[in-house]
């Protein structure tokens, strides 16, 4: 539901000082003013992400994604063929170097840690060498696939930054 508020009294402005590269679609303009809807492209990854979600968020994403098209912007479904990977990658390289960091202070101070953070962190030093290697191979190859399928839309990553048009509230009137 807040999320529903928030874009229902929002309008997109641009960012200004954040990391967004110079070569995004979206021109400078001065802070707080809005950007035409009419020129956003926006890339969306439902078959993956969306798909994940509870049916009232999902239902008010797509609420929203109805607004902007009626508001004269362009949603592009977009693919990232190895993103069912995300979760097993993740794991692979969390575990693996959340063990490394908190190495010391679990060998000496174990009773430190809940007994759920605690296992969680036990797990990390058992992931084979090869296996967190494979992870951050897969790390890389869904990274540059989450590039190509936002490169042509005005939300992605860009010169290693993630660049979004910021969305501000609107006044409105009681």
């Amino acid at each position: 539901m807040k999320i529903t508020c928030a874009l229902s009294s929002a309008a997109i402005v641009p960012e200004n000082e954040c990391h967004a590269s110079s070569h995004t679609r979206i021109a400078a303009r001065p802070h707080g003013v809005p950007i035409d809807p009419r020129t956003l492209r926006l890339g969306i990854p439902r078959s993956y992400f969306l798909s994940l979600l509870d049916p009232q968020v999902a239902s008010a994403f797509d609420s929203a994604c109805e607004r902007l098209r009626d508001a004269g912007a362009t949603l592009d479904e977009v693919s990232i063929p190895h993103a069912g990977d995300i979760s097993a990658i993740y794991l692979h390289i969390v575990l693996t170097e959340a063990a490394a960091y908190h190495a010391k202070t679990l060998e000496r101070r174990p009773e430190d840690y809940t007994p759920n953070v605690r296992v969680r962190l036990e797990m990390g030093r058992y992931v084979l060498g090869e296996d967190y290697a494979r992870a951050l191979r897969g790390r890389e190859l869904i990274r540059r696939e989450v590039d190509a399928a936002l490169d042509p839309h005005d939300v992605g990553r860009r010169r290693g930054h993630w660049s979004f048009p910021k969305l501000r509230r609107r006044a409105t009137s009681s």
